[in-house]
């Protein structure tokens, strides 16, 4: 799964890094044109129309993309929660309760774990130090 993530991340740079370069180049192109007399305009215009379409390809493989990684994550969520209902310990599930400090030690980490799944960047820092904190107490 983390694999597949990278490798779209890194697919999504990529096609962003396109289309800012794409961006440019129409800018380019019609800061010439203006220059231009409607005579020489009609090369830049063609070169123009082939960044255009390029641009509208490379929106729609974005959108791909990001449907996918949207995808991965849900279906990471999904394992996630299936395989806590199975570890979790039974009396702690069924009354919601933390009963010990392994119990609260897998809350921690299973939070951490959603929270990064979500790009929640605030509340991974949050939960970091709150595990931190909960490992530095269990060791003295």
């Amino acid at each position: 799964m983390t694999t597949n993530l990278k490798n779209a991340y890194e697919m999504l740079t990529k096609v962003n890094s396109s289309l800012e370069k794409n961006r440019v180049q129409v800018e380019e192109l019609r800061q010439q044109m203006q220059l231009l007399q409607a005579i020489d305009r009609k090369p830049l215009l063609e070169n123009m129309n082939k960044i255009v379409l390029e641009q509208r390809r490379l929106v729609v493989v974005r959108e791909i993309i990001r449907r996918q990684l949207n995808s991965i994550r849900n279906n990471h969520i999904d394992k996630l929660i299936l395989s806590n209902k199975s570890n979790v310990n039974e009396d702690a599930h069924q009354t919601g309760n933390i009963e010990n400090e392994k119990d609260a030690g897998k809350c921690l980490k299973e939070l951490l774990e959603y929270a990064v799944l979500q790009q929640n960047y605030r509340a991974t820092a949050l939960l970091t130090k709150a595990q931190n904190a909960f490992r530095d107490e269990n060791i003295d």
